[in-house]
């Protein structure tokens, strides 16, 4: 999707975001919703962009102003969540970075052309070997926790619990598939479909 610029620039974080939100929106099917800035491990890292549907994927923006210092320790937290990953960078950006995320990360190269924002895909993302099921179980509200234990009988005595209890409660006793599916609609009911630009 192109997104009108000034002739000549170097697309910023905000310029990208704005091109990729309209990028996705164009493939986007009826059970995909967007989320901007979701925070992972109590918010100790954000995701730039992410798509929820099946699975969750991530997109990560690196403009050619940014740093990609922080990368190995973002694509680190974003391992414990994502299904998908992918770096969205310009390509003198990727030629840095690239080395410094997994090989199951998607790489987008963005590029500006006669004033407008582009993107090629270099990389499929591909599936996550190894997510770490009690960091998922913590995109969990603390009610959103405790509906979860209560429609399963587990929630006997948490009441007055604090919210990682019933996190670890969750993950214990229920299965990975269901809690990873809750997880995802309660997302999705924060979010707004990918379709809207």
């Amino acid at each position: 999707m192109k997104l009108p610029m000034p002739p000549t620039f170097l697309p910023r974080d905000a310029e990208i975001r704005a091109a990729l939100k309209s990028w996705l929106a164009a493939t986007a099917g009826p059970d995909d919703y967007l989320m901007e800035e979701l925070g992972l491990e109590r918010g100790q890292a954000r995701v730039d962009l992410a798509v929820v549907n099946g699975s969750i994927s991530g997109y990560e923006i690196k403009s050619d102003y940014d740093s990609v210092r922080r990368l190995p320790s973002q694509a680190r937290r974003y391992a414990k969540v994502l299904d998908q990953a992918t770096l969205v960078a310009s390509p003198h950006k990727l030629a840095s970075a690239r080395e410094l995320v997994p090989a199951w990360w998607g790489l987008i190269a963005v590029t500006a052309h006669g004033g407008t924002v582009r993107f090629k895909q270099i990389r499929r993302a591909r599936q996550n070997p190894s997510k770490d099921l009690r960091v998922i179980v913590e995109l969990l509200w603390q009610k959103e926790a405790l509906d979860l234990l209560e429609q399963h009988g587990l929630a006997i005595g948490i009441r007055s619990m604090s919210r990682s209890t019933a996190w670890d409660r969750i993950v214990k006793h229920l299965d990975v598939e269901l809690v990873e599916r809750v997880v995802r609609n309660r997302l999705k009911a924060r979010a707004r479909p990918a379709s809207l630009p």
